[in-house]
């Protein structure tokens, strides 16, 4: 994927961290300056747009609590590489998962400054019409994490941060919900 910057700018120290680390959960990135603009070449083999990835098919509940812990882990370490929030592109179409294993990339954008807290509440709005309306986690979980970021001030870690809580809950009554299911088919009766 080829990325313009608008105009080219004195280089930023973020464009060496992105070129010589290989940084968790974002896309590698190399630059090459042509006819005074700067290009962003991501390496996106084996990875396919989010967009792309659920066409025909809607966003369930696996990936919508995938793209929340990774996006939560990408926040995590953003600040340990020297990295703005705000240069973390979520529109979807910049959203990437990986085929092999179904895990996410991001896209980080020198030249991008948008707030991350106000991105993804536009990136759940887009994600809500999406999300499989048939799957009751999916939407349930949806729902309540696009409110969160509607509240006023909204932090992005709070939010993830109560997000994770929801989907640990809800592992926990899938578990509970099963050990129930394996006892009444055991023919144990449960009062």
């Amino acid at each position: 994927m080829c990325i313009k910057e608008p105009e080219l700018k004195p280089e930023k120290f973020e464009i060496k961290i992105l070129e010589n680390r290989k940084i968790p959960r974002l896309l590698p990135v190399q630059t090459i300056i042509t006819n005074g603009t700067q290009d962003y070449l991501y390496e996106i083999s084996g990875k396919q747009q989010l967009e792309d990835f659920i066409l025909g098919k809607k966003m369930n509940y696996e990936i919508l609590r995938k793209l929340l812990i990774s996006l939560q882990e990408l926040c995590d370490i953003l600040s340990e590489y020297l990295l703005r929030e705000s240069g973390v592109c979520l529109e979807l179409e910049f959203i990437y998962v990986n085929l092999e294993d179904n895990s996410f990339y991001f896209t980080y954008l020198p030249f991008w400054e948008k707030n991350l807290s106000e991105a993804f509440e536009y990136c759940m709005e887009q994600i809500l019409r999406k999300i499989d309306h048939q799957d009751q986690a999916a939407t349930e979980l949806g729902y309540q994490v696009y409110q969160m970021c509607t509240k006023k001030n909204a932090s992005l870690r709070k939010i993830l941060e109560d997000a994770l809580k929801i989907i640990e809950h809800t592992l926990i009554d899938k578990k509970q919900e099963k050990i129930e299911l394996d006892f009444t088919q055991e023919g144990c009766i449960i009062y």
